[in-house]
């Protein structure tokens, strides 16, 4: 299943998923996210990508409910590199991994790859993000442990 407002990219996609063994007819998509929500009540697709570009908060708050209803189903985002804070966002509401819609078709074949064997690929850009969270989080955890022993 796609949820993908950029004809172009989605048929991009669709030429990648065919040449994985995918089957035209196993493969819905939609703009809506109404249409993807009634959609998902009759059927359990095991991988959806959801474009995260236009109308970001509805479609986390959507993967956060698909994964409580579809735990198993592989869910990948669709965004440009530079929202990092958003990627950062959709793994948490339960994303297993991400395309950028600048990849080449080789980077999308190894990312779907690399997830769908349990693996997540991991952004430079991401990584730094995640790793000043952290660094930040540390340190405002040092500043509470300092005021509670005053």
């Amino acid at each position: 299943m796609m949820i993908e407002d950029q004809p172009a990219f989605k048929h991009r996609l669709d030429m990648i998923l065919m040449g994985l063994g995918y089957p035209t007819e196993l493969m819905i998509s939609t703009q809506n996210l109404a249409e993807a929500e009634a959609w998902l009540q009759q059927h359990l697709p095991n991988m959806i990508f959801i474009d995260l570009e236009l109308n970001s908060p509805a479609k986390l708050r959507f993967i956060k409910q698909l994964k409580q209803i579809h735990a198993d189903s592989y869910v990948i985002a669709i965004l440009t590199e530079q929202h990092t804070t958003l990627l950062f966002d959709a793994i948490q509401s339960g994303t297993q991994g991400y395309v950028f819609h600048h990849h080449t078709e080789a980077e999308m074949i190894n990312n779907i790859k690399s997830i769908l064997r349990g693996g997540a690929p991991l952004h430079h850009n991401l990584a730094q993000y995640i790793l000043s969270r952290q660094t930040q989080y540390s340190e405002n955890k040092s500043e509470l442990e300092d005021l509670s022993v005053d």
